[in-house]
């Protein structure tokens, strides 16, 4: 897998510090003057709805646009067919994503957009973590995969499945190939 797609699935895995970040560009005491016909207009026209628009584009492009190329390499490893598996051991790698959470999405909640010097930190602290994570190949840590019901198992001592199905030990499993020793995994 490329380099630029494991970085969107990392961006996808901050998709929810990005939507936060997006309504907290939000300026509600605005919006609170206004009729609900107004405040229709006003984000029509992004007439002071935000505190910088370019900002709140970006942050909800970073919403989004991962998150669409998650599920198309979901779906593109399938194309390419898969091989089965029996599952001789397991563990559950979920609560990965907790410390994820805890330790990434958590801290900058309060990061605050106002400021050059904190938006300019910001980006680079986003560059060195996404080299982190894209060299460190632990993508499929990504707290969006359980919200859509996802859970991540390491299975047979090497391999990491994504799948939406509980898995047991001696359980037969397709498994496409996302990257390396990294699958989705169907019942």
């Amino acid at each position: 897998m490329r380099s630029w797609v494991r970085a969107m699935l990392f961006f996808s895995s901050l998709s929810p510090l990005f939507f936060i970040l997006w309504i907290q560009t939000i300026e509600f005491d605005y919006l609170k003057k206004m009729s609900w016909k107004q405040v229709i207009t006003a984000i029509y026209e992004l007439n002071h709805v935000f505190s910088n628009n370019i900002i709140a584009i970006s942050f909800m492009l970073f919403t989004i646009s991962p998150n669409i190329i998650l599920f198309i390499v979901f779906m593109r490893c399938k194309r390419y067919g898969s091989y089965q598996t029996t599952v001789t051991s397991i563990t559950a790698k979920n609560s990965d994503v907790l410390n994820y959470i805890a330790t990434y999405l958590i801290p900058f909640v309060t990061f605050n957009t106002d400021k050059l010097n904190d938006l300019i930190s910001f980006i680079v602290l986003m560059l060195v973590l996404t080299v982190v994570y894209v060299n460190a190949n632990i993508f499929f840590i990504n707290p969006l995969l359980n919200l859509f019901g996802y859970h991540v198992y390491q299975i047979n001592e090497n391999s990491i499945i994504i799948t939406k199905v509980p898995i047991l030990v001696g359980m037969k499993l397709d498994m496409y190939t996302i990257q390396d020793n990294v699958f989705l995994g169907e019942r």
